[in-house]
């Protein structure tokens, strides 16, 4: 049925992809736990070096979140930054729950919280126009933004203006997202060890080699010239952050991951709305895969990230997707690989490369999470979390890659009460 030369060079590529994205990661490793060691004295000798704070606003896209704007706007209001030098405005976008009056409550009992409601008819249209809305009302050179869900510590917002100001060639300061419900269920728990590597690993070592991060869909301060002169978001993008990353990346400006800013913010607890939520990833980067591809824009940092964006989100899950249709037909007797090698000591050290990553950026968590408990998570998420993705892909597969997906809608994970 299949012949047995055509599988023998599709096994040698799908090698080939997967151990080259593996090895490049590996490095990345070792380039986190470079930047781990020496990231707090960097942070400490950036906030000895401001004399005087500046005026920051910070923006909070708001749709339907009355179960959650409460706490958030409550650990805003407790960020340690001058009181006077801050600008809160939550924009309340077509919310048919009691999210605007809860913003109005607040801001009758807090002068730096300025709640702008969108009329009925004019949003309910997605993320970034919302974000797009507040830029009007931004205050000052620097904007941050936190999605409605979040809790960020103290002094997330120092430690992010501080590196802009010490830095002129920074034009993002980007912070670290943890789960906040990471002890909910068995699939929170994947997420939060997922989360944790990403950010040291990919955030974290290509901000040490490369001197780029992504811009995450929260937790950031952008200097609003950069806004300015981009003319805010792009409204056809699902994934509005990532698409900005690639906007600023052209304008020459570097984009900094502070692993030590950190806000919590909830995650998906069942595997509908996860599988909602990264198949959105996918569509988002292959909007913008389609966007920066246009050979009259493309320049080579940006086709330097866009090779990365492929590899992961494109070549690394046909490489998965076409093993698993190999190690079926050869379970039936179809084909045969002829390839000779160490293929059991390669599947085994691609496992414990896998375990390894994930425990050493646990290990940089001040928060105790290199624990047995989580070795354990992670060997079973080797086996079942991970081949989620691989659903993933085939579903993606299925929709048109030349035809933009994106719909003027807001797409968010919905939210949950959580206990304390």
């Amino acid at each position: 049925m299949f012949s047995n030369e055509l599988v023998n060079i599709l096994f040698i590529f799908i090698i080939l992809s997967m151990w080259g994205i593996l090895l490049y990661h590996s490095f990345l490793l070792i380039m986190a736990y470079k930047f781990f060691t020496r990231g707090k004295v960097d942070i400490n000798h950036s906030l000895k070096q401001v004399k005087e704070w500046p005026f920051v606003t910070i923006l909070i896209p708001a749709h339907n979140e009355e179960v959650v704007i409460k706490k958030t706007l409550d650990c805003i209001l407790l960020l340690d930054y001058p009181r006077e030098k801050i600008k809160i405005v939550p924009i309340n976008d077509n919310s048919g729950d009691k999210t605007g009056d809860i913003l109005d409550h607040y801001a009758e009992h807090h002068r730096s919280i300025k709640p702008l409601h969108i009329p009925k008819g004019e949003g309910g249209i997605g993320k970034s126009h919302t974000l797009n809305e507040g830029l009007k009302e931004v205050e000052g050179d620097f904007v941050c933004v936190f999605d409605a869900d979040n809790n960020p510590e103290p002094n997330t917002l120092k430690y992010l203006v501080a590196e802009l100001l010490t830095n002129p060639k920074l034009g993002v300061a980007c912070g670290k997202v943890r789960t906040q419900n990471r002890n909910h269920n068995l699939l929170t728990h994947f997420v939060n060890l997922e989360f944790i590597s990403h950010q040291w690993i990919i955030q974290g070592g290509r901000w040490y080699l490369h001197k780029f991060a992504m811009i995450p869909g929260t937790n950031f301060v952008i200097r609003k010239k950069i806004l300015d002169e981009l003319g805010g978001w792009d409204e056809q993008a699902l994934t509005e952050d990532s698409e900005l990353t690639f906007q600023i990346r052209d304008l020459g400006y570097l984009i900094s991951f502070n692993p030590f800013a950190i806000t919590w913010e909830q995650e998906p607890e069942t595997w509908q709305v996860w599988f909602g939520q990264r198949l959105r990833w996918i569509q988002g980067n292959r909007y913008i895969v389609q966007k920066y591809l246009n050979p009259k824009r493309a320049k080579f940092k940006q086709l330097r990230s866009l090779a990365y964006m492929i590899a992961v989100y494109q070549l690394l899950l046909i490489s998965l997707i076409l093993s698993d249709i190999i190690f079926v037909v050869g379970l039936l007797g179809w084909v045969q690989v002829s390839v000779s090698g160490p293929l059991l000591l390669t599947w085994l050290m691609a496992f414990i490369l896998f375990i390894t990553s994930i425990s050493v950026t646990l290990s940089f968590e001040e928060t105790a999470e290199n624990t047995w408990k989580n070795v354990g998570f992670t060997c079973l998420m080797y086996f079942t979390y991970c081949q989620m993705w691989i659903v993933l892909a085939v579903c993606s597969l299925f929709q048109n890659p030349f035809k933009n997906p994106q719909k003027p809608v807001w797409v968010k994970t919905p939210r949950v009460k959580l206990e304390g």
